[in-house]
């Protein structure tokens, strides 16, 4: 399904084929039941999305949704005048997350069904994270001091490991991205900086997600130090 994104309450959605740009792939029908009062909020929507949607996006992927990951579960919901005459049935289905699933106010539009895709959202290679005033894992511009800068990702999947901490994986990943921190510096790691990767959460492992990004850093005796500019060399 798509339909033009303009910031107001969705009124017409358009069926298109999934192999074109779309903003939800429909996976069931679901009445809610039980349900009267008055039309719901915004968090709760989202609350009804979750327990009602959830379980129904799972069983159609054949596992969990990764919630660090490329996709939700939402709906397209009745509208407040259709509440108001008695419509409960909503139509969940998988979309995009934005910067924080489901808060984007532009989905993201997507391309195939997600059945056939990765979940898994992997950072760039180059890419900055963290800093003084943001948490460790939002994207930032390089220019600004930052703690980490992704150097690549090494698949671990063929390490035969059985739901493992994020200490476990963080070991398995350390020898090959020292390898791959040295060919994005494009010289040897030096005695400043260090390499290591940010792991895989666990609901990310359950997802099927076996990609760890690597990410070189400057450590200190009080913790990781704000650098600004990237690493890599001859930029």
């Amino acid at each position: 399904m798509t339909w033009p994104q303009r910031g107001q309450p969705l009124v017409d959605s358009t069926v298109v084929d999934c192999a074109t740009p779309h903003l939800m792939e429909v996976v069931a029908a679901v009445a809610l039941t039980g349900m009267h009062g008055a039309y719901p909020c915004a968090e709760a929507w989202r609350l009804i999305d979750a327990s009602q949607c959830g379980p129904v996006v799972e069983r159609y992927l054949g596992g969990p949704i990764d919630p660090y990951g490329k996709y939700y579960a939402g709906s397209i919901s009745p509208i407040k005048d259709g509440w108001d005459q008695g419509d409960r049935d909503i139509w969940c289905g998988i979309s995009a997350t934005g910067e924080i699933a489901g808060t984007a106010a532009a989905l993201p539009p997507m391309l195939g069904r997600v059945r056939a895709q990765d979940q898994e959202r992997v950072l760039a290679p180059g890419t900055c994270i963290g800093g003084p005033t943001v948490a460790d894992g939002v994207e930032l511009d390089c220019a600004l001091p930052h703690l980490f800068e992704v150097t690549g990702t090494v698949d671990l999947g063929g390490q035969g490991l059985v739901s493992p901490t994020i200490d476990v994986i963080r070991s398995a990943a350390a020898q090959p991205c020292s390898q791959v921190s040295t060919a994005f510096l494009g010289r040897s790691l030096p005695a400043t900086l260090e390499s290591g990767s940010l792991g895989v959460p666990p609901e990310t492992w359950a997802a099927g997600g076996r990609l760890a990004e690597c990410v070189i850093g400057q450590p200190s005796a009080s913790g990781w130090v704000p650098v600004a500019g990237t690493r890599k060399a001859g930029q």
